[in-house]
């Protein structure tokens, strides 16, 4: 009897899959992984472009001390409507599900909507990342006719600490009315602070102020010392309160189930996505399933480690997931430095390289917010 082959197996699964799916953009999920192993064949795990963001400005109307992008003005060489558009068609010939629009802050680039409503007419599920500032009620309702998917708002605590942080007086109450606009709207919006010793005891309060506001989902962001955040990396929490607020997390996640989703992104045991039936996903994506198409059409690993691995005007995105040098590296997990070249979890969860980067100068370094390493002091 002939034994069934590993990728026959996730073909298999993946065509049971696409007849499964509830809707449009869960099916093409699984057929963009089915074109991309008929193309570059079996990787264990998978390499697909399941999650791709798009920095469309460096142009930005606050100036946050974490900013990884250390957005400001808008760059000289920012890509045209017809390059961005030439690379959402790339996109759409992969088969990529997803494609979120960010910046500096998108919606000072005005084409933005224009470019949102190509990528949907392709099928693409299209979220955008804003700090609510230029958001009305037009603004809002627009969104939700064209079909954005998602809206993620950045808040940071109360009005005296978010303003320190976003470095712009009256920024608070522009951000509450915005949130409140999409709300109305019927937009999916997710609250997202980023905690650092400023902030982190807001983190109850912030959590009850997204309930107020109905909006859908609140998801902290560690501060990662990229960027801007590289200046004010003393600002990180320790790890015991780190470990504090992953606890609460879990907590208030049974106690609110239903009424607002609540994503933390810790490293802990815990939080390993193992497999997902024959199909192995990293935990970090970078390189594998996700990239990031910065500002200026140069494809990086993702929207937090800001490293060039290839030139969207001169290669396409197959050239550049397939012949980077930089990408190749980062899915060789056996040459994880520290405890993460150790851990028995390096192909499953790898640790944030991002992170990695920020702390210890290595992209391949140990994460210092796992366990295993001691925890960042």
């Amino acid at each position: 009897m002939q034994q069934t082959s590993k990728e026959e197996l996730v073909f298999s699964f993946l065509k049971k899959k696409q007849k499964m799916a509830k809707s449009p953009p869960e099916k093409r999920v699984y057929e963009c992984m089915e074109q991309s192993i008929e193309e570059w064949g079996y990787t264990d795990p998978i390499i697909a472009p399941l999650k791709v963001t798009y920095e469309v400005t460096q142009a930005c109307n606050l100036n946050c001390v974490h900013c990884s992008s250390r957005a400001d003005k808008k760059a000289e060489d920012e890509l045209s409507t017809q390059e961005a558009k030439r690379i959402i068609d790339e996109l759409d010939e992969m088969k990529a599900p997803v494609l979120g629009f960010s910046g500096g802050e998108p919606f000072l680039r005005e084409d933005l909507l224009d470019l949102m409503k190509y990528a949907i007419a392709k099928g693409m599920l299209v979220n955008v990342a804003t700090n609510g500032l230029l958001m009305d009620e037009e603004k809002a309702y627009t969104l939700k006719k064209m079909g954005v998917y998602r809206v993620q708002v950045s808040l940071d605590g109360p009005e005296p600490i978010h303003e320190r942080i976003r470095r712009r007086k009256g920024s608070f109450c522009r951000t509450i009315e915005g949130i409140k606009h999409m709300v109305e709207a019927g937009l999916n919006v997710v609250v997202t602070p980023t905690i650092t010793t400023v902030n982190y005891t807001e983190v109850p309060k912030l959590l009850e102020l997204a309930c107020e506001l109905g909006v859908d989902s609140f998801s902290i962001n560690d501060l990662i010392p990229v960027g801007r955040g590289k200046e004010i990396e003393v600002l990180a929490v320790s790890q015991e309160h780190y470990n504090a607020l992953d606890k609460f997390f879990i907590q208030e996640r049974n106690r609110k189930r239903g009424e607002i989703d609540l994503k933390w992104a810790a490293v802990s045991p815990g939080n390993i996505k193992i497999s997902k039936g024959p199909i192995r996903m990293s935990k970090c994506r970078a390189g594998f399933t996700m990239f990031n198409i910065s500002w200026n059409g140069h494809m990086e690993p993702c929207n937090l480690l800001h490293m060039k691995a290839g030139d969207l005007r001169e290669s396409s995105i197959k050239e550049v997931l397939l012949n980077s040098s930089l990408l190749c590296e980062l899915r060789n997990r056996n040459n994880l430095e520290g405890v993460c070249g150790l851990c028995l979890f390096r192909w499953y969860c790898g640790g944030c390289r991002a992170r990695a980067f920020g702390y210890t100068g290595s992209y391949m370094g140990a994460d210092p917010r796992c366990p295993g390493t001691g925890g960042v002091s």
